[in-house]
């Protein structure tokens, strides 16, 4: 049984043939899980699902989750309506919160959403075959200003070279022709949380 503070307002996962319906596209873009300026068809279906997994709090990992450097204790649901990042900005929204311990002990929770306010252009950071897409990140980070990426991709070399894929950083390979489970997204949560901490550890590397 869901908490009824996770049953998010009534809202239901869509099946996998409704993933392009235009009434789900709409009400993701009024829960402002896509943006209006989403129009590309080519990635609703993919978007769409990856939502479904992350909102759905009706199917979990699960834990305790160990990765190398860390625990993932538990997770649950929040309406965040101030959430900032070193980047700059306020990123309100709907988040799957992930409790987790370091290995030197400290408590530390990831916040996972994916944001329609949040745009960037077509480029070659997806990947997709009949099959399943990959998920890449091209090393973009600011601290006041951008930092090379290059700088960032060496980093990440170096401190988990499993997750350096054609230079860029690997968050993990999903199937695209079903939906999406919590096992098939397993990896994938894992790198997004290692990718996560070690931002955050180069950041704190160029005070």
């Amino acid at each position: 049984m869901v908490p009824e503070s996770e049953d998010n307002g009534g809202w239901h996962r869509p099946s996998f043939d409704n993933l392009t319906n235009p009434q789900v596209i709409e009400e993701h873009k009024q829960k402002a899980w896509l943006g209006p300026q989403s129009v590309n068809l080519n990635h609703h279906d993919y978007i769409n699902n990856m939502i479904g997994l992350i909102q759905d709090f009706h199917e979990r990992l699960i834990f305790p989750l160990t990765r190398r450097t860390f625990t993932i204790l538990h997770d649950y649901y929040e309406y965040i309506d101030e959430n900032t990042n070193p980047s700059g900005g306020n990123w309100e929204g709907d988040y799957r919160c992930f409790e987790l311990r370091t290995n030197t002990g400290d408590n530390q929770t990831v916040y996972l959403s994916i944001l329609g306010n949040f745009y960037t252009p077509d480029s070659d950071v997806v990947s997709r075959n009949q099959n399943s897409i990959t998920i890449l990140h091209d090393g973009t980070l600011t601290k006041g200003h951008a930092v090379k990426r290059a700088h960032v991709i060496e980093f990440m070399r170096s401190n988990a070279p499993h997750l350096i894929r054609n230079n860029k950083v690997l968050l993990g390979t999903l199937p695209c022709d079903r939906l999406i489970t919590w096992q098939d997204a397993q990896e994938f949560i894992l790198n997004c949380i290692e990718y996560s901490l070690l931002r955050d550890e180069f950041r704190r590397s160029l005070d």
